[in-house]
């Protein structure tokens, strides 16, 4: 799946690429640097691939009133038991050479041979699983809102929320809950799924 913003990071590449070679390479360099520079830079912009797994080819429009398209951007559950639950009648997923399945037995030889992985095999391994079970072009919005800003009675030393300190917050009372109801269904109409509230007291 190409995106634009993976198309948009490959053409800042490609400006990058040639204001070095302006800047730091003469017209006349013919260092492997320079060569490999000026190639990358004028090169056309490829189609980026998203590599993620498919369990299934999707269905085509029609089967169900859905169209492919609207399938694709179907959202999985955030929760975790409720996404997990989706995969109890699989065994296991493969991709890239790593096989993954959804378990709750793991032992301690088990964990440790995962803790003593060279660093860089165990980020391919965790990025391959989570490209498994996520897309991983989607990015989950979240809103946070401070439901009672200020005013608060703690001494944390790092807090402009203290009574105790001289900053510029200015207190504010707890919101009502009416406002906060209001304030998550603007935040669900503008494509978070989650809503966070915060608020400065014990």
């Amino acid at each position: 799946m190409t995106t634009p913003a993976a198309v948009a990071a490959v053409r800042a590449l490609r400006g990058a690429a040639a204001s070095a070679l302006r800047v730091r390479a003469s017209p006349s360099s013919s260092s492997s640097a320079a060569v490999a520079l000026r190639a990358f830079a004028s090169s056309p912009a490829p189609d980026v691939v998203v590599d993620k797994y498919v369990s299934a080819p999707p269905e085509s429009a029609g089967t169900n009133g859905a169209s492919t398209g609207d399938q694709q951007r179907t959202r999985l559950p955030n929760d975790e038991r409720e996404r997990n639950s989706l995969y109890d009648d699989e065994t296991v997923r493969t991709m890239g050479g790593i096989t993954s399945s959804v378990r709750h037995d793991w032992t301690k030889d088990e964990i440790a041979s995962i803790y003593s992985l060279p660093f860089h095999e165990l980020m391919y391994r965790a990025s391959t699983v989570h490209r498994m079970y996520w897309d991983p072009s989607e990015v989950q919005q979240c809103t946070l809102l401070s439901i009672k800003t200020g005013g608060c009675t703690e001494d944390c030393s790092y807090c402009s929320q203290s009574t105790r300190h001289d900053t510029f917050v200015k207190p504010t009372p707890t919101m009502k809950v009416k406002q906060v109801l209001e304030a998550a269904a603007r935040a669900k109409e503008a494509g978070s799924t989650r809503f966070c509230m915060g608020a400065a007291w014990r």
